[in-house]
């Protein structure tokens, strides 16, 4: 399940990168943009004041915002090149004929939104700034337009006195045109069937068709190219607006509110020119594209490696079952041999002690006879005492419940108990026994002694079980080295001449209850 939860992390962080990208890209094209405002605020403190009239509906340029404050870029311009020069703002924006009569009345210092070409109604009189922006006169239809000879004989719709008379009049169009009070009512007379054509600067006509919501129309080719600039009656005024002009364009100041008001304000950036314009952000979600797609391929590589791995454990682990399933009936086999062996072994010395009870009893008043009997009764008691303990510590083993007590004790004296227990049964069976001890610099040892006996008596009661009457067993204690960590080893060594055991046999030594011969026949008792 992490291994699928790991898997779908990965494919979300890369449906996170397309989809963050998507966003990235269209918010930088500018299509989320809210209509901008004009940021700065005339201080209007000065002993001075500029007088300036322009039209009131010419977005992006000047036109009233929804809070009925101005707006557009020349707003904005003008209200930085006052500050800038101390001077009051007293800004009035009206319909653009009353605009120009205005001006030709000297009711205003200053008409924005002018054009270099512009020779109208006396206002041709009028001194021109440096340029404060650049525009194009596109031409608006319904219907393509390839060239500008679809225009001749054809309905135009133009701006009453507006800037783009002089463009018409240069290309000879001026006697198919109709004109109209403003921008917004050429348009609507285009999208009501009532002109074929409108020629008016570019960011206007798009914004025009985004406010009408008009459809079906579109830019075609540009007729002209357009300067604006400020008409300025007062030659001291135009130089000290120049000035100011040209500080906001070094200052990159201009720049700025060309791309807020002119840019992707009027019309959103295409996919393409984000791209280019944006190549380290393209570049950053290539990598993060890169890693993600890396990362899922490489995931389901490794889900692909796991489940052959995991085939092939469980192949194996099949193998291993099939294998303890075979070694359970093997034990339990040899489970039901040990216990007739072992019900063989105690019956012999029960058989014992009972014989020589009765014997003891027949012959109590015999003393010497008594105390034979008892000898004979206590050995063959601790033979079975020996058995009883051999079936008990295999039951603790095989239920895990085995402890060791571990606890200071003496090596030497270990060896020399297991010595005493064993040397009965080899001096009975006239059998050579021999326990060496060798140099043991360090004896004291922390063991369980208990347990460390069993498992020497039962290795050298073996070497005394198994080797015949007249033989020798070889029993031997060193020390291997000195003290490391705080830890000693020893080697006990168990030498006879006993029956041994086949090469082949030796593979099957430390398997339980096993023995070269079967226990039910063999001439030597034991469990294996």
């Amino acid at each position: 399940m992490k291994k699928i939860a790991n898997r779908k992390v990965n494919i979300i962080i890369a449906a996170v990168v397309v989809v963050a990208f998507i966003l990235v890209m269209l918010l930088r094209s500018g299509v989320f943009d809210s209509s901008p405002a004009v940021e700065v605020k005339a201080d209007n403190c000065y002993d001075r004041t500029l007088h300036v009239i322009t039209d009131a509906d010419y977005s992006p340029y000047s036109f009233y915002a929804e809070d009925g404050s101005f707006s557009g870029y020349d707003v904005e311009l003008i209200t930085i090149i006052a500050n800038r020069l101390h001077m009051n703002l007293d800004l009035r924006l009206m319909n653009w004929n009353d605009a120009i009569g205005a001006m030709n009345a000297e009711e205003a210092d200053l008409l924005m939104t002018c054009d270099y070409s512009d020779s109208f109604a006396g206002v041709d009189l009028l001194m021109k700034s440096l340029p404060t922006s650049d525009d194009e006169f596109i031409v608006y239809s319904a219907r393509e337009v390839r060239s500008v000879d679809d225009l001749y004989g054809k309905r135009i719709a133009i701006m009453k006195n507006g800037n783009v008379t002089p463009v018409v009049e240069r290309l000879g169009l001026k006697e198919y045109c109709r004109q109209y009070d403003d921008n917004r009512t050429a348009m609507q007379a285009l999208a009501a069937g009532e002109a074929d054509f409108v020629i008016v600067r570019q960011a206007v006509g798009i914004t025009l068709l985004k406010e009408l919501d008009i459809s079906g129309v579109d830019g075609y080719f540009s007729a002209g190219q357009s300067l604006m600039c400020y008409g300025i009656r007062d030659p001291g005024l135009k130089k000290m607006i120049d000035d100011v002009i040209v500080e906001l364009r070094m200052s990159g100041e201009m720049e700025r509110l060309r791309e807020k008001w002119l840019t992707t304000f009027v019309r959103p950036y295409t996919f393409r020119e984000v791209v280019e314009n944006n190549l380290w952000i393209v570049f950053i979600f290539i990598v993060l594209l890169v890693l993600s797609l890396g990362a899922i391929y490489k995931s389901r590589m490794r889900e692909a490696r796991e489940k052959e791995e995991q085939a092939a454990k469980d192949l194996e682990l099949n193998r291993k079952l099939e294998q303890a399933l075979a070694t359970a009936e093997t034990a339990s086999q040899y489970k039901t041999e040990f216990l007739f062996n072992m019900s063989h072994d105690i019956r012999t010395p029960m058989n014992a002690i009972m014989g020589y009870t009765d014997i003891g009893l027949r012959y109590a008043d015999d003393p010497d006879m008594a105390k034979d009997n008892f000898r004979k009764i206590k050995t063959a008691g601790g033979h079975l005492l020996s058995l009883i303990n051999d079936i008990l510590e295999m039951s603790r083993i095989e239920s895990g419940n085995l402890v060791l007590n571990e606890a200071p004790c003496d090596v030497r004296l270990s060896v020399a108990s297991v010595e005493h227990m064993s040397k009965a049964l080899a001096i009975s069976k006239d059998i050579d026994f021999e326990a060496v001890m060798g140099d043991i610099p360090n004896p004291y040892i922390y063991a369980d002694e208990l347990h460390m006996n069993e498992i020497l008596i039962n290795l050298v009661s073996n070497a005394v079980k198994y080797t015949r009457n007249g033989g020798w067993v070889r029993y031997e204690l060193r020390q291997l080295g000195g003290v490391e960590d705080g830890k000693v080893v020893y080697r006990f060594e168990i030498k006879d001449s006993g029956i041994g055991m086949t090469e082949e046999f030796q593979q099957h030594l430390f398997e339980a209850f096993t023995r070269e011969e079967n226990a039910a026949v063999s001439k030597t008792e034991g469990s294996g």
